[in-house]
């Protein structure tokens, strides 16, 4: 046997054994140095899931009241500043009340004058009467008498009304809390000069802005595309900066009809009233409020996060070994209802190399690893806000807050 056969099977096996390690070195180069035990995972489990539509928001009173003053003048003292929690009927602002007492005084002494002409004009009318009965007095006399005494009747109608509209003036310089409230806001302070309320044209001075806290609600602008899931009285939580781990609990109110739109994103006021009996939530806090649209207890649920597009499996494939036009054709064939067909290994006429079958080994245990973990967990990731399903655990580790869907 001529040397040169002796070495060709020798050349055979060397040439396998490189193909075999290159092989391999392959498909190990594909995998990400953290491999799959990097990725976070879960229990299948039963939970309570929950289908919300995530906003922002701001805090706000119900119903703020802006404190004017119907009189005019300086204010002389003012007891109260922001934040002050007053009760109604409690003394806010006094105005200087020199000009409208004197005013006060003045109608009250021309209502005394009054009265004592009506008293003069009644006995003078009852003389004329007896005169003229007795045809002493002249019908003109006695007419004359008569007219008098109306008059001053008039006048002291007119007089009461004068001190009437006096003692209003007089009481309006004294301004006294509406409701009960926090003071929220007081633009003026002691010696400012204030116009009224009633004869100034601007409106007048606006002294306070008050609101009762215990009344409080967000005005959350919702996704224009997410509205048509909305509706008055639905239930939803609210979250504040303020507050990270505490929930407030509230009820939709109502939607305005005007949109509002921000660089080109058309947006809805949605107003969910929430109670705030410790006053713990204060008007122009930032937050979050989760609207929510259904509700499934105890059902079987995986995280939202392990649910994969077939964009993503693509991308996470080479992870697990697989080849990503294999993954494509068995989630097509899938989708349609058929049997993907099993991916083979490239071969060159029909007959597999050795170093292909090491790959096509090394992909199937990798394949076999990755279906045995898929079984027990699934992995978890970020995903958008809105429209999402969140998981409320029983039983749910208490560092947990993944979002769940119904498996």
């Amino acid at each position: 046997m001529s040397s040169r056969s002796r070495m060709r099977p020798a050349i055979v096996l060397a040439v396998i054994v490189v193909l075999a390690a290159g092989a391999i070195w392959q498909v190990r180069s594909r995998r990400p140095r953290g491999g799959a035990g990097d990725l976070a995972t879960q229990v299948v489990d039963r939970h309570d899931i929950s289908l919300t539509i995530e906003a922002s928001g701001t805090i706000e009173p119900v119903d703020p009241v802006e404190v004017k003053s119907k009189a005019s003048g300086t204010i002389a003292s003012m007891p109260v500043s922001v934040g002050s929690k007053v009760k109604k009927g409690d003394l806010m602002v006094q105005i200087d009340a020199r000009d409208v007492r004197n005013q006060y005084d003045q109608a009250k002494a021309a209502l005394d004058a009054a009265d004592a002409k009506v008293q003069v004009s009644r006995d003078q009318k009852s003389r004329s009467d007896t005169l003229f009965a007795t045809g002493v007095a002249t019908a003109d006399e006695h007419d004359a008498a008569r007219l008098d005494y109306v008059n001053s009747q008039a006048a002291v109608v007119n007089a009461r009304a004068n001190l009437d509209l006096a003692k209003q003036r007089l009481d309006d310089a004294t301004v006294r809390a509406p409701v009960d409230g926090t003071i929220l806001s007081a633009p003026v302070s002691a010696g400012t000069v204030i116009s009224s309320a009633t004869s100034s044209a601007s409106g007048g001075t606006t002294l306070l802005t008050m609101a009762d806290l215990h009344r409080i609600r967000m005005r959350a602008l919702v996704a224009e595309t997410d509205l048509g899931r909305v509706r008055p009285g639905q239930r939803a939580t609210v979250t504040v900066d303020a507050y990270a781990d505490r929930t407030f609990d509230g009820t939709v109110d109502k939607i305005e009809p005007q949109a509002v739109v921000e660089q080109s994103v058309t947006n809805f006021p949605v107003l969910v009233s929430l109670a705030n009996d410790d006053e713990a939530l204060l008007p122009g806090m930032n937050g979050e409020v989760s609207l929510i649209v259904d509700r499934r207890s105890g059902v079987t649920a995986v995280p939202v996060d392990a649910v994969r597009s077939l964009k993503e499996a693509l991308v996470i494939a080479p992870t697990f070994g697989l080849d990503p036009d294999s993954v494509r054709r068995r989630w097509r064939g899938v989708g349609a209802g058929a049997s993907a067909p099993t991916p083979r290994p490239a071969g060159t006429g029909g007959r597999a190399s050795a170093g292909a079958a090491a790959a096509a080994l090394a992909a199937a245990r990798a394949r076999a690893r990755w279906q045995a973990d898929r079984g027990r967990a699934r992995p978890c990731r970020g995903r958008g806000r809105t429209a999402r399903r969140s998981c409320s655990s029983r039983p749910r580790p208490a560092s947990s807050r993944d979002s769940c869907a119904s498996a």
